[in-house]
């Protein structure tokens, strides 16, 4: 399955412009989104929306695996710094949450405190970055998903009908109503 992984997450890679702890993060979140709600490919037609709550790389894999996008309105961003994605299958009236294991959440905020939060960095920052790095996406790769993320599942929609009836759309991060989703999204959800 590794050797799977790695050619899929080179190919995203290349899209991207390099392979990353967060790429891998998204990458193995959205398959297990899709394993989740049984969908073959990223061009299905089965409509999947997902709230992303960290900025960074993870969101490009999610939108390049499961097909959802900022463009399209299928991608919410929170900014709440967590690795956590919630995805929703409006088809099957499904959503799942995925949550990166604490052990891993850590190593990625070493991750962040060496490159991101540096205005400069030392080439022995810039050498023990890209070493753990390499080491976090293996690991990430390497682990099985019940080891990797904290999953949870509930029956719940986010689509709202438009006044035609007809149409459904993901109404912006404004305008959710936290009491319809079942849990209050401005303050997130703890793992």
């Amino acid at each position: 399955m590794y050797v799977n992984y790695i050619t899929e997450l080179n190919k995203i890679g290349q899209l991207h412009g390099h392979i990353c702890f967060g790429l891998a993060v998204g990458y193995r979140a959205a398959l297990m989104a899709r394993h989740e709600f049984r969908i073959a490919s990223a061009k299905s037609e089965q409509r999947i929306f997902s709230i992303i709550q960290r900025s960074n790389c993870c969101e490009e894999a999610i939108q390049l695996v499961t097909d959802c996008s900022w463009h399209k309105g299928t991608i919410i961003y929170q900014n709440i710094g967590r690795y956590v994605f919630i995805c929703y299958n409006h088809t099957i009236g499904k959503s799942l949450r995925i949550c990166l294991k604490q052990n891993l959440a850590q190593s990625g905020e070493e991750l962040h405190d060496i490159k991101i939060k540096k205005a400069v960095v030392t080439e022995d920052e810039n050498n023990h970055f890209w070493k753990l790095n390499k080491l976090l996406v293996d690991r990430t790769l390497q682990t099985d998903s019940d080891n990797l993320f904290d999953i949870q599942r509930y029956s719940m929609t986010l689509l709202v009908k438009m006044d035609d009836g007809n149409s459904l759309y993901v109404p912006n991060q404004n305008n959710l109503n936290p009491n319809n989703l079942g849990f209050n999204l401005s303050q997130g959800l703890p793992c």
